[in-house]
């Protein structure tokens, strides 16, 4: 398998949904963390960073009797002005695990920022004689976060790198061959939609057959950040656009009567029931001005 695809590798979405994406990820991982380690979580020998310093201190202080009052200034102080204060993502003190876990996009750069914070924070713990180490144990699992029923799945990657560095990235798994740009289109819908759903407590994976089902063509396409050609329709006419869809992607379709009846825009829904699936309602978007030349042909052939 795969890395899959960074969020800041994809096309199209801004720095505010990456970063948003990137906390919607750390919820996911988590709760899986959470779920593996349920004697820490109950005996409150887990920590997340929530960025608050002293919660921090104060988890450090409760597990380590030697870590004073002094000891916490000199963290701060030292740490703060060498440009070297680092919180790890997760930490776990228990019985079988002393170790600390941070999370990274699966990217050049999420790797070389992890790898730069997993080193400074094992020297800071090392010199404060702190017991935590880059953790191993923790097996990440991989998330559906989005998928339509018997066609594909969309997965939240994550995998540990190194020793306590864990990365992630989105991953569309298909039956089909898609090109790379279709791909891109709909891994940046599916990022948008999960960035915004960072606050939920309770996570449900996104069914888009039902979530686009009702949408418009042009509404599907500025969705998927995309601009469909559609000045040309009063002019020359939908049925002749559908008719250029079924000439060009006749072999997909398995109800070609609905679109051969349409005379008008029709619903994603509409073209879902007539056997074609989202990768190429997305390529009938990109391709819609050559379908619109199309269109104009045929109907001067038929006249």
């Amino acid at each position: 398998m795969g890395r899959g695809v960074a969020p800041s590798e994809i096309p199209g979405l801004s720095s505010q949904v990456v970063k948003d994406f990137g906390h919607f990820a750390e919820e996911l991982i988590w709760a899986d963390f959470c779920a593996q380690n349920p004697g820490a979580l109950a005996s409150s020998s887990l920590f997340r960073d929530e960025h608050n310093p002293a919660a921090y201190t104060y988890f450090l202080a409760s597990k380590n009797k030697h870590f004073k009052e002094a000891l916490q200034k000199d963290l701060h102080g030292r740490l703060r002005r060498n440009h070297m204060f680092y919180i790890p993502d997760f930490l776990i003190h228990a019985r079988t695990e002393r170790a600390f876990y941070e999370i990274k996009p699966w990217s050049k750069s999420g790797l070389e920022a992890g790898a730069q914070k997993v080193g400074n924070l094992s020297v800071a713990y090392r010199y404060y004689r702190l017991p935590y180490v880059a953790g191993h144990m923790f097996n990440p699992k991989d998330h559906v976060v989005a998928y339509v029923p018997g066609v594909l799945k969309v997965k939240l990657l994550v995998r540990r790198a190194v020793p306590g560095l864990l990365v992630y990235s989105l991953d569309l798994e298909c039956r089909e061959s898609v090109e790379l740009a279709v791909r891109l289109a709909l891994l940046a819908f599916i990022a948008a939609k999960l960035a915004a759903m960072r606050k939920l407590r309770v996570f449900k994976p996104i069914d888009l057959s039902a979530e686009l089902s009702k949408r418009s063509i042009s509404q599907f396409a500025t969705d998927m950040g995309l601009v469909a050609a559609s000045g040309a329709g009063a002019a020359i006419g939908y049925r002749y656009f559908w008719k250029a869809v079924i000439k060009r992607y006749g072999a997909r379709i398995t109800a070609s009567g609905v679109l051969a009846a349409a005379d008008g825009p029709l619903p994603v829904g509409d073209l879902v029931a007539a056997g074609l699936n989202l990768f190429t309602v997305i390529q009938i978007v990109r391709d819609s001005r050559e379908l619109w030349i199309e269109a104009r042909n045929i109907k001067a052939r038929e006249i």
